[in-house]
């Protein structure tokens, strides 16, 4: 278990709010790189969670039921979720926005290709996420 972890949804929620709106798939790339930042410089990662996935990506369990929150607005036709409510207050936000910052330069396959072909992947994989 990680101590003092961030709550998934204000995570979430910060990242929504920070980038005016994203996908969940953006997301979960996000915050897979802001647990790695803050592993570097934490020697924890930020935000606790699971995964499941293969080589060539992997999705964020209970996305869904956060997502449900009245504060996320989904975005018809656009799979794009945006925070609608006051906005979110996250410890160690700078290393959140460190990593919307490498992913604000990066289209959906790029961003992905960063996460799969780091060395942690594997071991994110083997051991089901952040837990």
């Amino acid at each position: 278990m990680i101590p003092n972890a961030m709550n998934l949804r204000d995570a979430l929620a910060y990242i929504a709010y920070k980038t005016g709106g994203t996908n969940p798939f953006r997301a979960s790339r996000i915050l897979v790189l802001a647990n790695w930042l803050a592993q570097e410089r934490l020697g924890r990662p930020l935000v606790r969670f699971k995964i499941t996935g293969f080589e060539a990506g992997f999705a964020v369990e209970g996305l869904k039921p956060i997502l449900d929150d009245p504060c996320f607005e989904r975005v018809e036709g656009r799979k794009e979720i945006r925070w609608r409510c006051e906005p979110p207050r996250v410890e160690h936000g700078e290393i959140l926005d460190e990593a919307i910052q490498i992913a604000s330069g990066l289209d959906d396959l790029s961003l992905n290709r960063l996460i799969i072909r780091d060395a942690r992947y594997r071991k994110l994989l083997e051991e089901g996420g952040f837990q």
